[in-house]
């Protein structure tokens, strides 16, 4: 029975509404199962008034009718689908099982293979197939009675560091062993130190491929081509470089932000310069930054040692510092290492330190002048060297180090060493004349990832050059060693300010040339460190010797002689009166340094 109820007014309500709300009366009243559809239809009229209309109740009817249809079929759906997920389910868990079963009698005929039972049923170890085991697990190599593994997370070799002695462990609970774990295991050891044995150094000696963060990049040198590799033991690399390679990250951002702000000389100007010919060379002078990460990475790989060396010389926030920290950036500082150029020469461990080093970056290097130079002559001659480490054996290994080293003014070289062009053809030598305002922020706004890698691929570029074409940057030993000896040593310079060759042979009053040095040195244009002043006519001696000067006697005087003389136009250049003065005085005594001590 329908109890009777107000009609409410739907008379202003759009037809779909009105139908709604009448399929809603119906979806009520089919709760009721007594209730036939006569008599629903009946209802509606009372409920809803007069307004409603056959043709309304019919479409009612029929949308309630599809309303559960549609929900009988999304019980349905939901009901497959909570199978097919219950089954999945089943079937993972089945996997699994499977699994854990499969490995489970894996590891069983594993063991099984690496242990023998003797009397009483007592277990014994079997050395060797142990260590065939543990070869094939971590892809062992031995070398200078170390154990090396590859490690598969890293993508890399390292030295063993208690890996293969946990495994040991491992098995030797998993067989239930009784006896002494470390007699067993130094047995153990012992064979795998004869399995994949090597007697020359194995690592890092691909001719076309290079470590990166996201794998190994494969170089086609012949038609210029990159190929992305995923890490693999077959390459035994125990580097790897955090750069990121990304074929499509662009260079030019971080070369206009960054390294073409460095160098004094002007980029090449491209729309004016004549067009080069086809297969034509053409290096703008900035790119020559480019070339030390190109060079370090062609020696990895083990091409001919180009056995060139660099000196960055340039004031105080003039970009030295900011340059290797995007080489670190670029090669990980675990491959770069910081001894500096007096270390080089004077200690016999540093073989130690700059093995399997890409780059040796020492920054802001002393001008505490150099003792020998045959070490590092040696060192930049080729890859093969000995290598001596505190507490352990000697032994061949490889150097392929490029030196990077950057100061203000560069150490001195002994006085042989001026006439030793072997020594000046290691070096180029750059000078970063610009001077930048200090940026908290200019490492953290330019050195991104994108940027980094966008460098990444212009220094690949400029390897591939390199490989074809040979080095930017040759310079002269004569060239060289003018730059260096301008920098490093005041005289130098002050002959290069002061003075002119000359034909004829000209004579200098020894204190009157170390008089106008002195006021050089003093001069608010010069301040040259008060070290580098000397404080003797002896001292002084030896410094004018290095630019050909001469002991002589002249009149009865000791003198300089030279083939220079003085500019003329050099505020230095000693008066009539100040000839005669010394002329007459004579220049045998010693004279009295700034600090007043002879």
């Amino acid at each position: 029975m329908i109890t009777a109820r107000k009609p409410e007014n739907i008379a202003r309500s759009p037809d779909n509404a009105a139908i709604s709300k009448i399929a809603d009366r119906i979806k009520l009243l089919r709760k009721n199962p007594e209730l036939t559809r006569e008599e629903i239809a009946l209802d509606i009229p009372h409920v809803f008034g007069g307004a409603v209309t056959s043709d309304e109740i019919l479409k009612a009817f029929q949308k309630c009718d599809a309303d559960l249809k549609q929900a009988e079929e999304d019980a349905k759906a939901n009901t497959d689908d909570y199978l097919e997920r219950a089954k999945q389910n089943v079937q993972e868990v089945a996997d699994d099982t499977r699994k854990d079963r499969e490995e489970a009698e894996r590891k069983a005929a594993l063991y099984k293979g690496l242990i023998r039972e003797g009397e009483r049923g007592r277990i014994y170890l079997e050395h060797g197939a142990i260590a065939d085991h543990l070869h094939t697990m971590f892809h062992t190599v031995s070398f200078n009675k170390q154990v090396w593994i590859y490690d598969q997370d890293q993508g890399l070799y390292r030295e063993n560091s208690g890996d293969v002695e946990g495994e040991i462990r491992h098995i030797i609970d998993e067989v239930d062993f009784r006896g002494s774990i470390t007699t067993e295991a130094k047995d153990i050891f012992y064979i795998l130190l004869t399995i994949n044995r090597k007697d020359k150094y194995p690592f890092n000696q691909h001719k076309d491929a290079i470590p990166v963060q996201n794998g190994i990049i494969k170089i086609d040198f012949t038609a210029e081509k990159i190929i992305p590799l995923k890490h693999s033991p077959e390459y035994f690399f125990t580097v790897k470089f955090p750069v990121v390679y990304n074929k499509d990250a662009p260079w030019e951002p971080f070369h206009e932000k960054v390294i073409s702000r460095y160098l004094e000389e002007p980029a090449r100007d491209k729309e004016n310069d004549v067009e080069p010919e086809p297969g034509e060379r053409v290096i703008d002078p900035e790119d020559r930054l480019y070339q030390i990460p190109a060079q370090a990475l062609l020696q990895m790989l083990g091409t001919k040692p180009y056995k060139k060396s660099y000196i960055i010389q340039g004031d105080a926030n003039g970009g030295k510092t900011t340059y290797l920290e995007w080489l670190t950036r670029l090669f990980g500082p675990d491959n770069v290492s910081h001894a500096s150029l007096q270390q080089v020469v004077t200690d016999r461990f540093v073989n130690g330190v700059l093995e399997g080093k890409l780059l040796n970056c020492y920054d802001d290097l002393s001008d505490v002048p150099l003792s020998t130079v045959g070490p590092f002559k040696a060192l930049t001659g080729g890859f093969d060297h000995q290598i001596e480490r505190k507490h352990a054996h000697p032994y061949q290994g490889l150097i392929y180090a490029v030196h990077v080293y950057t100061c203000n003014s560069p150490p001195g070289v002994p006085e042989k060493v001026v006439y030793d062009s072997a020594f000046w053809t290691r070096w180029e030598y750059l000078h970063f004349g610009n001077v930048f305002e200090v940026d908290p922020g200019f490492i953290d706004d330019n050195y991104t990832d994108e940027n980094i890698s966008g460098s990444f691929n212009k220094v690949l570029r400029v390897m591939m050059d390199i490989k074809k074409h040979g080095l930017f940057m040759d310079s002269s030993p004569s060239e060289v060693k003018d730059s260096w000896s301008l920098s490093s040593d005041p005289f130098a310079r002050f002959c290069k300010d002061h003075l002119v060759d000359s034909i004829a042979e000209h004579k200098f009053p020894k204190e009157l040339l170390l008089e106008k040095f002195r006021k050089y040195c003093s001069s608010e244009d010069q301040k040259v460190n008060v070290r580098k002043i000397p404080s003797t006519q002896k001292s002084f001696t030896t410094l004018v010797f290095k630019q050909g000067f001469k002991d002589a006697q002249r009149e009865g005087h000791r003198v300089y002689v030279a083939h220079r003389d003085w500019k003329p136009d050099s505020k230095y250049r000693p008066s009539d009166g100040e000839w005669e003065r010394f002329s007459k005085r004579g220049d045998n005594r010693e004279i009295s340094s700034p600090g007043g001590e002879p």
